[in-house]
């Protein structure tokens, strides 16, 4: 297999600056698009990515595209209400490679039991998880299957959960395919 370059990185919440404001956060936009370019990245997954900062980033990407959905879909309702919008960011997957098949899945999210339920809402953590899924068929590689997420940061019975289930995935590919892994796993 040649040497590719693949990162992951977390925008930590992008929404912070909607529209430019608190140490110019959006306009990270502009400086995470030439790193990339300039790095040549094979494939970079992101966590924590807005809307408007993908929108802005994109603009800004000549060779590369953004793959995934978000955490709460991409409704007009959903649009429409601030707080799921602001918190409404994706885990995309970047790439300026042949991309054959993209899918956005929910992981698990909601604790099992009431005390780390009431621990998960009182941190912060509560809110919908996913994980996005590409495949990229390159001629010079062979067939690669790359997953990215975020996942949970207060409760390691909700992450083992969200494990189990990335496992599921990967064994459930066929064996042509290499994988690559990236994300907030921490």
């Amino acid at each position: 297999m040649k040497n590719i370059k693949i990162g992951t990185l977390n925008t930590q919440n992008s929404k912070i600056n909607r529209t430019g404001g608190v140490n110019g956060r959006l306009d990270n936009s502009k400086i995470l698009a030439s790193h990339i370019e300039q790095e040549g990245y094979y494939l970079l997954g992101t966590q924590e990515l807005t809307r408007v900062f993908s929108k802005k980033m994109l603009n800004n990407l000549k060779k590369y595209k953004l793959f995934g959905g978000y955490r709460y879909g991409s409704s007009k309702i959903v649009k429409k209400i601030k707080f799921l919008e602001d918190f409404n960011e994706n885990n995309s997957i970047i790439t300026n490679q042949p991309v054959v098949r993209e899918k956005t899945k929910m992981l698990p999210w909601v604790p099992n039991n009431p005390k780390d339920l009431l621990t998960s809402i009182i941190k912060g953590s509560i809110m919908p998880r996913i994980a996005t899924i590409i495949t990229i068929d390159d001629p010079k590689i062979g067939k690669i299957y790359a997953i990215n997420t975020h996942l949970d940061y207060q409760l390691s019975s909700v992450q083992m959960r969200q494990l189990k289930n990335l496992l599921k995935m990967i064994r459930d590919i066929s064996f042509e395919y290499k994988i690559i892994i990236t994300g907030d796993l921490v």
